[in-house]
Formats: structure tokens, C-alpha cells, sequence
């Protein structure tokens, strides 16, 4: 039997509780590399241009 590759999500959960992702993301980024970001989810609208995108080009 094969064992489950464990997570690392229940020690994220724990040091950063139940904080937006995103708010994560942009403390953890400048710590390790020093820069600055502003990170943001992508509407649906966006979504769905990028994959209307995605679409167009593998047809071509």
C-alpha cells in the first residue's frame, strides 16, 4: 500500500489562521524575496477571456 504525500497546509492554517490567501501570499513573498506585491484574485470576467485566449490559440 502507497502511502498519501502529506500537506503542508494544516502548518499554514496554524501560523496564519484564516487570513485571505492573498494577504499570505504578499507577507510571505517580500519576506523571502524582498519584493513588495500586491496579489489579487482574477474575476470571472477574466477568467473567461483568458480561456476564450487559450482556446483561440491551440486551435490555430
Amino acid at each position: 500500500m502507497s502511502k498519501r504525500k502529506k500537506t503542508n497546509l494544516r502548518i499554514v492554517k496554524e501560523i496564519y489562521g484564516d487570513r485571505k490567501i492573498e494577504e499570505v501570499f504578499e507577507e510571505l513573498y517580500e519576506k523571502i524575496y524582498g519584493l513588495k506585491v500586491k496579489v489579487r484574485r482574477k474575476t470571472s470576467v477574466e477568467l473567461v477571456a483568458e480561456k476564450q485566449q487559450e482556446k483561440e490559440y491551440t486551435q490555430e
